[in-house]
């Protein structure tokens, strides 16, 4: 058996250092050239999956579609919400079935709760700062029906302000304060929004209701600034990534009200 050798770097006089022994410098050279670990693997992206809330009698009573609703608002890629029959444990809903896991999750009551619920799901953490942005959008929104336009601003700055910019819901964001803006008469920062909307809707599927939003609130922003080319460019996007959309009322009194606009322009000048 080989003695075993105790590595030091000091040694009295009159006993050499052993041949071979390490001096406690680090060694150089291409076999112990010093090299930055390799970063860890990017997160896998998030499975798809499905939410079926149970809206019958009981389960909506407690709540059921209001956080279907809010699974929807959410807007995560790879995420579908619908709705179902009777899931069973009634009384201790709201209810709901996630697949393709093949569970049933009972007492999904809170936006805490949902979002605990997604990121287990799909075996993924959710962006910081997705529920705050949500909930400000919602709130925003509110505040707009109710003719609060400053309010819904506020809101809707307060969102963008924790909403990861590469997720929809901060193209929808950027949409819904620029209808704040232009309601309030800043068509310059309408139009900034609306831009920022569309830019960050582009990578999402077509067709999309952020996506038509987002052109939607460019083609109004552009017609308040007087550039009808741009208004009717921004309308025709609308209208190609979701043809559907273009046979609604919304869009038809759209159009007219931007061909009213370019009749008056073209008369004043």
């Amino acid at each position: 058996m080989r003695p075993a050798i105790t590595y030091s770097t000091r040694h009295e006089a009159g006993h050499p250092r052993p041949a071979g022994e390490r001096t406690g410098r680090p060694r150089t050279g291409p076999l112990c050239a010093s090299s930055t670990p390799d970063p860890p693997p990017p997160p896998p992206p998030p499975l798809p999956v499905e939410l079926r809330f149970c809206t019958n009698k009981v389960c909506r009573k407690q709540g059921a579609a209001a956080m279907a609703k809010l699974a929807r608002d959410l807007a995560l890629p790879g995420l579908t919400v619908s709705e179902s029959g009777c899931l069973g444990r009634c009384g201790a809903g709201p209810n709901v079935a996630v697949l393709p896991a093949g569970v049933i999750l009972a007492g999904l009551a809170t936006p805490s709760r949902l979002v605990e619920v997604l990121a287990m799901a799909s075996d993924a953490p959710l962006p910081a700062g997705l529920l705050a942005a949500t909930s400000a959008r919602l709130a925003g929104n509110a505040a707009a029906r109710e003719g609060d336009w400053a309010g819904a601003e506020a809101c809707f700055s307060r969102g963008l302000g924790v909403a990861d910019p590469g997720l929809a819901c901060a193209a929808s964001l950027h949409a819904n304060r620029a209808a704040a803006r232009l309601a309030r008469g800043d068509v310059g920062g309408a139009l900034e929004d609306a831009r920022a909307a569309v830019a960050a809707s582009a990578p999402l599927p077509r067709p999309s209701a952020v996506a038509t939003s987002a052109a939607v609130r460019l083609a109004e922003a552009a017609a308040a600034a007087g550039d009808g080319a741009g208004a009717a460019a921004a309308l025709e996007a609308a209208r190609a990534g979701d043809p559907d959309w273009g046979k609604t009322p919304a869009a038809v009194a759209l159009e007219a009200s931007l061909a009213a606009k370019a009749a008056a322009a073209v008369v004043t000048e």
